[in-house]
Order: C-alpha cells, then sequence, then structure tokens
C-alpha cells in the first residue's frame, strides 16, 4: 500500500508479506501489523501465494517443493490484490493456469 508520501508502506495491518533482503547482509521474512518474523530457511527460486477468504489464511510456499514458508491467519474483511516490488533483478509471474490451445494460423 500507498501511503500519503508515495512511499510503500509494507508493515500495517492491511499488508501481508514475504520480503527477501540480500543487500549488504542477507535477510528473509514474513510481514504483517508492524511486526517482522525471520525466516529461517532458504530462500525458493519460485514463491507461490494461496489465499482462502472464507478460510482465512494467506500462505506464502515454494512451488517447487510445496513446503509452506509462512502463513498468516486472520479474518480477511475484504479482498485482497496482489502487488509485487522489484528492487534488483527481476520478476516471472505465472497464473498457474494452462495456456489455451489455439488453431494453427495459415501460412
Amino acid at each position: 500500500m500507498f501511503n500519503s508520501n508515495n512511499s510503500v508502506s509494507l508493515l500495517t495491518n492491511i499488508n501481508w508479506c514475504i520480503h527477501v533482503n540480500n543487500w549488504m547482509q542477507y535477510t528473509f521474512a514474513a510481514k504483517h501489523n508492524n511486526e517482522t518474523k525471520t525466516l529461517d530457511i532458504l530462500v525458493p527460486d519460485r514463491i507461490g501465494v494461496y489465499y482462502n477468504f472464507d478460510g482465512g489464511q494467506l500462505t506464502f510456499y515454494s512451488t517447487i517443493s510445496n513446503v509452506p514458508l509462512h502463513t498468516f491467519r486472520m479474518k480477511f474483511t475484504q479482498p485482497l490484490l496482489l502487488a509485487f516490488m522489484i528492487w534488483y533483478g527481476g520478476l516471472a509471474g505465472s497464473t498457474g493456469l494452462q495456456v489455451p490451445k489455439h488453431p494453427a494460423l495459415p501460412i
């Protein structure tokens, strides 16, 4: 979420995030509601997000091993918006949905 100064605020009660920092020192953490929990695990190459509105669960997990990295549990009052912040490096996104087959184009 952006605050009035147009800067990103990741530590509020309406934001949940997994934060990877490999600049100066390496940290991997789950952040929410002005609290940071250090995650003492290796950062996977691919991270997935599982969101269950009715069940009150938001889980970040390794898509390669299906191992949960961190789960936030609470009663959600509104749908979530997914956002990514890239500081250095790159990002490839995937919905997990199959790409529909299209008939071959005529030559």
